[in-house]
């Protein structure tokens, strides 16, 4: 017959349910005071919002301080919009482009030149027109490349008048040209010139005005002409060529071309 062992255990405190319900009833009358707390509290704050003035600073709503936005960095091939345009001297050109020269009165002269100082600050801004019918002389010496050869062709001299869609790619190409020499860039009446350096060519770009104050400037002839770092017999043999290109083609005409259309 087995023996009955009595239980190591502690016997465990039995919680009367009163005990609960009491706990219970105490939270939930902490809780509803606390409500009724947080309820006063927004109310008499509000009162005070209502009856202070509407610039109270008890009042006023948060605002945030706005952030600051970075300044554009300027583009690296464009100058800066806002920036005013460079201001193109008046000097002397070469003599040899005489035969494309046009007398220009001294106001012309000053509005050729705001002009171009505009057109290379922005591409945006109306530049020479192209009178079709006259197209765009274009001139260019024997190359100084100082390497060695075989040489392309685009270095061998070059005398033509160009018409059609070439004249647009032509003055484009001009822009990027003088917007490298706008700080040497200087205008001699109709034409504007800037000086070579060995390996690179002097320049000399002719403009044209129509008859009337309204008339606008177009682009007449683009020489250039490689006359530094070379020997004296290099020189004059693109000098000669150069002159005779221009006598050549100083009044040639484009066919086919619609008369006074500039665009």
């Amino acid at each position: 017959m087995d023996r009955l062992v009595p239980s190591l255990d502690r016997p465990r405190a039995r919680v009367a349910p009163r005990a609960w319900l009491a706990l219970a009833a105490a939270l939930l009358v902490a809780a509803l005071a606390l409500a009724l707390a947080l309820a006063a509290t927004v109310e008499r704050t509000a009162g005070r919002c209502l009856t202070a003035a509407p610039t109270a600073p008890a009042c006023a709503a948060p605002t945030l301080a706005p952030t600051p936005t970075p300044p554009a960095a300027p583009s690296a091939d464009e100058p800066p919009v806002d920036e005013p345009p460079p201001v193109i001297p008046a000097g002397t050109c070469r003599a040899m482009i005489a035969p494309l020269r046009q007398p220009t009165t001294a106001a012309d002269a000053a509005a050729l030149r705001a002009m171009v100082g505009a057109w290379l600050a922005d591409a945006r801004t109306p530049g020479p027109g192209i009178e079709h019918r006259r197209g765009v002389v274009h001139i260019d010496s024997e190359e100084d490349r100082g390497d060695e050869p075989p040489y392309p062709r685009s270095a061998e001299p070059e005398a033509t008048r160009v018409c059609g869609s070439a004249t647009g790619w032509l003055r484009t190409y001009l822009r990027e040209a003088l917007a490298w020499q706008a700080d040497a860039l200087v205008c001699d009446g109709n034409v504007c010139c800037y000086d070579g350096m060995e390996y690179a060519p002097s320049g000399y770009v002719v403009f044209h005005h129509g008859p009337g104050d309204d008339a606008p400037w177009t682009l007449d002839a683009w020489v250039e002409v490689y006359d530094a770092g070379l020997g004296p017999e290099y020189v004059d043999a693109n000098l000669r060529f150069v002159s005779r290109a221009i006598r050549r083609l100083a009044h040639g005409r484009c066919a086919g071309e619609p008369a006074g259309r500039i665009d």
